[in-house]
């Protein structure tokens, strides 16, 4: 699964790509330990059904089985584990993809972003530079004082 998604042999050669202290580093080991989870529940599905056989086995024989239900149980909530384990390692090899810049440059779909951001910036700019005038002009006049205000004070002040 890991090899399909990022092109690596093994999972713990995303370690060797990446310092461990930074975020791309830690992703991967992110993935790492998701694909040994993967793998450990893989290898724990096959023994239980080795186990269901092998009790399927001896019922054929004429020998009755009390833990083929349970075995059952036990593939059932492994396959349920092992999908949702999958589920998680699908994402997080999503995300380290989305957060590896990628050495030919940005994607076109990046170029598109950048380049629709860079347009609405550019229409945005003199409407703000518009309003930043606004606020900081003085007006032109300034109303007389009120005569009926005490000396040293206003009429806003009381």
């Amino acid at each position: 699964m890991v090899a399909d998604a990022l092109g690596v042999d093994r999972p713990a050669d995303l370690l060797a790509r990446h310092n461990f202290l930074s975020p791309q580093g830690q992703m991967a080991a992110l993935i790492v330990d998701a694909a040994w989870r993967v793998d450990d529940l893989d290898r724990k599905i096959v023994q239980a059904s080795r186990s269901a056989y092998r009790e399927l086995q001896a019922i054929e024989q004429g020998v009755g089985s009390t833990v083929l239900g349970s075995i059952g149980a036990d593939i059932t909530i492994l396959v349920e584990r092992r999908g949702q384990s999958a589920d998680h390692l699908k994402a997080l090899a999503g995300a380290y993809r989305r957060s590896v810049i990628p050495a030919e440059g940005p994607s076109a779909r990046e170029q598109g972003r950048s380049a629709s951001r860079a347009q609405a910036a550019s229409a945005t700019a003199p409407q703000a530079r518009a309003a930043a005038l606004r606020a900081t002009a003085t007006p032109a006049f300034s109303a007389p004082p009120d005569s009926s205000a005490p000396a040293g004070r206003s009429a806003r002040s009381r």
